[in-house]
């Protein structure tokens, strides 16, 4: 029986010498570093319903709700839009890359063997570091 996995990574950030940071500005900022080269922010989110649980039933409250609408709080006064703030990119090799509110994430596409796995990782940890060297260079001691 062939079986079908992924991984995600979730990455933390900060910015050195800096007293306070805005982790999600600076996540949405890294990660839109990925669109330089022409790629598009696309992710349909029409269909994801969180409290939709996938066994048939919806779930009246998750613990996220709280979290979720303080931060949909402090988004609605970003001048940018919901699609912008999230920065979703699927790439080219089937992953998705994208700001998962105060953090960048890397979710591998579905891999089939370890050594696809290991190889999809270590994508995104390029990737991730190249994006990382695109945003210090906007910074003003880039």
């Amino acid at each position: 029986m062939k079986r079908v996995f992924g991984l995600e990574t979730e990455y933390g950030i900060t910015l050195g010498g800096a007293e306070t940071v805005d982790v999600v500005a600076e996540s949405i900022e890294l990660v839109r570093r990925y669109t330089e080269n022409g790629a598009l922010m696309k992710w349909d989110y029409e269909l994801e319903d969180p409290h939709l649980d996938a066994r048939g039933f919806r779930a009246r409250e998750l613990l996220q709700d709280t979290d979720e609408s303080a931060y949909y709080e402090i988004d609605k006064r970003r001048p940018l839009s919901f699609e912008e703030i999230k920065s979703d990119l699927v790439l080219s090799n089937g992953a998705r890359f994208y700001n998962d509110h105060a953090h960048p994430e890397y979710s591998t596409p579905e891999c089939t063997t370890l050594q696809q796995i290991v190889a999809q990782d270590k994508a995104g940890e390029r990737i991730l570091a190249e994006c990382a060297r695109r945003r210090n260079q906007k910074l003003p001691s880039g």
